[in-house]
């Protein structure tokens, strides 16, 4: 009832590319490791988002896309077209933690993300989408730019028993987000 009160959802694919073990989207979108691109240039989702903000008065957007910043060419062509035509808009989304780091925290808070929901999985996890990376120290840093993290943890995976279950939730805890999701 309260206009530009909400976010608006857009969404650019379904499934994600990167098909990990315990994902059931990509299932519903052609199997393990496929995904529907529907949106494929920043220019598209400039203009989807344009016409949001006009049509139903919204400067925030929740963009339901399992690895939103995963494609990194679409998104810094949003943000080039953002920058041209003086969008300051708020933008939601969900993404992996190698996928965050090939922003710079500038580019990040530019683009307009003010909140990343992130896939912790487990601190035994072995998935490609956070080897290498420091989710610790990745997580502090997104917050301190004034990004909230919603942390993603699974419980019930394969590695998972009476005795070990305690530290993967101190483990994820740890991570001091500002929600967690089990």
């Amino acid at each position: 009832s309260r206009q530009g009160a909400t976010a608006a959802m857009i969404i650019p694919s379904a499934g994600c590319p990167l098909g990990c073990n315990f994902c059931t989207t990509s299932a519903f979108f052609g199997g393990k490791g496929k995904f529907l691109n529907f949106y494929e240039t920043g220019d598209e989702l400039f203009q989807v988002m344009n016409e949001m903000e006009s049509r139903l008065k919204r400067k925030a957007f929740f963009i339901m896309d399992e690895n939103f910043l995963l494609y990194r060419k679409r998104a810094m062509q949003l943000l080039e077209r953002m920058k041209e035509y003086g969008k300051s808009w708020e933008i939601y989304v969900f993404s992996s933690a190698n996928a965050i780091r090939k922003y710079t925290m500038e580019e990040l808070v530019q683009l307009g993300v003010s909140w990343i929901w992130m896939g912790l999985e487990s601190s035994q996890a072995r998935y490609a989408k956070l080897k290498g990376t420091d989710t610790h120290e990745l997580t502090s840093e997104l917050r301190s730019h004034g990004i909230k993290v919603l942390g993603s943890s699974i419980i019930g995976l394969e590695h998972h028993t009476p005795e070990n279950i305690h530290e993967e939730i101190d483990c994820a805890v740890s991570h001091n987000t500002d929600f967690h999701q089990f």
